[in-house]
């Protein structure tokens, strides 16, 4: 997948990150409603500001980096109730780590990896 942006759905003024297939002849656009922090983070790492202090997932991004882990790739596993579920795999020395995680912190790290 990848990542289009962040756009805020209206009339609910609700962010949602945009996703959409590629390598397919007629790619599919995902919308996921996410939270206006995450939304923020995602938003702020695409267009490339660094803030003057680290912020959650820059400081998560670090300490990946310190303890020799790389980000892999983002799998979201299902939607259940309109909620969706993702995981982190972070390669590491030692081999794969898989990771559960709200799909929004995890674009939010990978936009910044």
């Amino acid at each position: 997948m990848e990542l289009l942006g962040v756009r805020v759905e209206l009339p609910a003024n609700t962010p949602v990150v945009m996703l959409r297939e590629h390598e397919t002849e007629r790619p599919r656009v995902l919308p996921i409603l996410i939270g206006g922090p995450e939304a923020s983070a995602i938003h702020s790492a695409m267009e490339g500001i660094v803030p003057p202090r680290p912020l959650t997932h820059d400081l998560l991004v670090t300490v990946m980096l310190a303890l020799g882990a790389t980000l892999e790739r983002v799998v979201i596993t299902e939607v259940r109730e309109h909620t969706f579920f993702a995981e982190l795999h972070l390669r590491t020395a030692a081999g794969e780590i898989v990771v559960s995680s709200r799909p929004s912190d995890a674009i939010a790290l990978s936009v910044r990896t």
